[in-house]
């Protein structure tokens, strides 16, 4: 539903369930203490491509120069930079995007998420998505335990990604090089330091969504030629913002044609989520 909140994210320690991030212990502050609730146990990492998705990020991460520690903090950053996120407000009442769950995600979305993460990957990264589609086949496929389970040190256990002497060679040729893509900054670093926006980042974002959603119509080709209104501009942004420009486009094309697949009000929700913004924001 809309207004739904988003489950708690909680870990089990001492036979306890704590509060996995600071947002959750601060939802869960708001409950008077001693109120009795139900749990329903769900597991991370229970579908093949939910172990493929960590075990991509494993790879990457232990391979690659990106800002991340682990597969586990790689996959809550991925999430927020796709906008595979819940819509929420902290107590304070400050509008915030938190990370879903995969779990939370249909087999359909599953799937989406993985080809998208691929595709963030070779952006900041410059790995052909191939490369690592071929590493990963077979995990998963007889193996029923979840590979995003963190250790007590942090660093995450669970399934270790083989890495043949192929991947490791195209690791190391690709690892910090440009993507190839037209819209890649000349000299910039691929890795962001962070997947945040500044107000200046997502005020350009939601002014790309309000052009391109003006376009939208039975004409694709119309919608199309408005998205070159912003290809001077949308070379001086971060790697992070022209995929996030990327997703907005693609996600309003869905709502163009004779028999669109979607209807602008549904992806707007959606984009909100990616642009990091109350979606009332979106709204003319």
């Amino acid at each position: 539903m809309k207004h739904e909140s988003p489950p708690f994210k909680m870990m089990i320690e001492g036979g306890k369930l704590v509060p996995a991030t600071a947002y959750d212990a601060e939802r869960l502050d708001t409950y008077r203490r001693g109120t009795k609730v139900n749990v329903v146990m769900v597991r991370d990492g229970g579908r093949i491509m939910e172990r493929k998705w960590f075990a991509v990020l494993g790879l990457v991460v232990k391979q690659c120069n990106v800002p991340w520690k682990n597969k586990d903090q790689a996959s809550e950053a991925v999430k927020l930079a796709l906008g595979i996120v819940n819509l929420s407000k902290t107590i304070g009442g400050e509008f915030m995007a938190y990370p879903k769950s995969l779990t939370e995600l249909t087999d359909p979305e599953l799937d989406e998420a993985v080809r998208d993460m691929m595709d963030l990957i070779q952006k900041m990264t410059g790995i052909d998505p191939a490369t690592l589609k071929k590493e990963i086949a077979d995990v998963g496929e007889d193996d029923q335990e979840p590979v995003d389970g963190s250790s007590a040190d942090g660093t995450g256990s669970g399934e270790t990604v083989p890495s043949s002497p192929a991947v490791d060679a195209s690791l190391s040729q690709e690892s910090g090089k440009e993507a190839g893509d037209p819209e890649a900054a000349d000299g910039q670093s691929a890795a962001p330091a962070s997947v945040s926006l500044s107000p200046d980042d997502k005020a350009f974002l939601v002014r790309v969504f309000k052009t391109m959603k003006a376009a939208v119509g039975p004409e694709v080709n119309v919608f199309k030629r408005q998205a070159l209104v912003f290809t001077d501009e949308i070379g001086g942004k971060s790697d992070l913002v022209r995929a996030k420009a990327k997703t907005i486009r693609e996600r309003l094309q869905e709502c163009c044609g004779d028999a669109p697949a979607k209807g602008t009000v549904e992806v707007g929700r959606y984009l909100a989520g990616v642009i990091g913004v109350d979606e009332r924001e979106l709204v003319d």
